[in-house]
This record gives C-alpha cells, sequence and structure tokens, in this order.
C-alpha cells in the first residue's frame, strides 16, 4: 500500500490541493471538509472536485453515443492572456491570430503533452474569453496527472503574464520619461 505510486499520487493530490488553496482557499477548505477521511478509491473522486475546482464556469457533459465525458472550462488568468493579446492586434494588426496560436501552443504543450487523458481537444475564443473544450478519455483518463498538467499550464500563463505586464509597465515608464 505504501509503494511509490501510492505515493506519488498522494504528492499529485496535495500539489493539486495547494494551488487551489492559493487560487480559492475557501473552495479548497469545502473540499477539505467533505473528504476529511478518505480512502484511495475516495482521493481519485476528490482529485476532480479539485482540479475542476480550479477552473471557472466549469461544465460537464457526456457523449453517450462515444460514452465520453466532456467538459468545458475556462481561467482567468488565461483570459488576461488572451486579452492583452487582443490589445496587440489592435496596436499591429495581424498579430492577434499570433496570440490565439501562443494560447492553443500553451494548451496544447502542457494538457496534451504529458497525459493520456484527453481524446480531444478544441478552443473556443470570443470577446469574453478563451473556453476549453475536452473530450476525456474512456480508457486513460487519470485525473492526478491531467490535473497536474493543468497546474503547470496555469503556471505558466501566470508566469508570461507577469513578463508581458511588466515589459508594458517599463514602455509606459520610457514613454513617460520621453515625455517630459
Amino acid at each position: 500500500m505504501y509503494d511509490y505510486e501510492y505515493e506519488g499520487d498522494v504528492l499529485l493530490v496535495l500539489r493539486l490541493l495547494k494551488f487551489l488553496h492559493q487560487s480559492s482557499p475557501d473552495i479548497a477548505k469545502r473540499v477539505v471538509e467533505l473528504y476529511k477521511e478518505l480512502t484511495l478509491d475516495e482521493m481519485f473522486v476528490m482529485v476532480e472536485e479539485i482540479m475542476w475546482g480550479i477552473f471557472d464556469d466549469v461544465t460537464l457533459d457526456s457523449d453517450e453515443f462515444d460514452e465520453i465525458a466532456i467538459v468545458y472550462f475556462s481561467h482567468p488568468d488565461i483570459d488576461r492572456l488572451y486579452e492583452l493579446g487582443s490589445r496587440c492586434r489592435d496596436e499591429y494588426g495581424s498579430l492577434s491570430n499570433a496570440w490565439r496560436r501562443k494560447i492553443q501552443d500553451i494548451a496544447e504543450y502542457y494538457i496534451l503533452g504529458t497525459s493520456h487523458s484527453i481524446y480531444s481537444f478544441d478552443y473556443h475564443f470570443s470577446t469574453g474569453g478563451v473556453v476549453f473544450e475536452a473530450r476525456l478519455s474512456p480508457d486513460c483518463y487519470e485525473p492526478e496527472l491531467l490535473g497536474n498538467s493543468l497546474v503547470d499550464m496555469l503556471l505558466h500563463v501566470q508566469q508570461e503574464l507577469r513578463r508581458i505586464e511588466q515589459k508594458a509597465e517599463e514602455n509606459e515608464h520610457n514613454n513617460w520619461k520621453e515625455a517630459a
């Protein structure tokens, strides 16, 4: 029971719970209260609640014909990155597709590159932000691996946001100096 695989699963769950706690302490507290004592099987149920608690506007659906669960999700940090990219579009014209492609590349790298949990993956871009559509694999879905891939993606997006916002701040400061 205390083999490497079990310990690895526990560490992945704790990492997800820590990320949820940092972004939404109230939701994390509710999850911990729901699962005060749990077995290994119950832990995997908890993982899904933690994982989807990290995201906004999570909608679950299913395709009964293909026996696939479909989840739609978004996150404010990804929406913010898309918003910054849209501003660049206004300034430079053709860069909007580059920003869409950048978000797609980030998502594909982290979500599709490290887990076989996704059967198919799509993006929906609108003025309100980005919504991802993931069809979960009926045979290979591993919520703890997918959840940690999603956390890695969000950490990358947050780092990118900090870099872009810092660069914008520096540009604004330099423009202010030139005007004075």
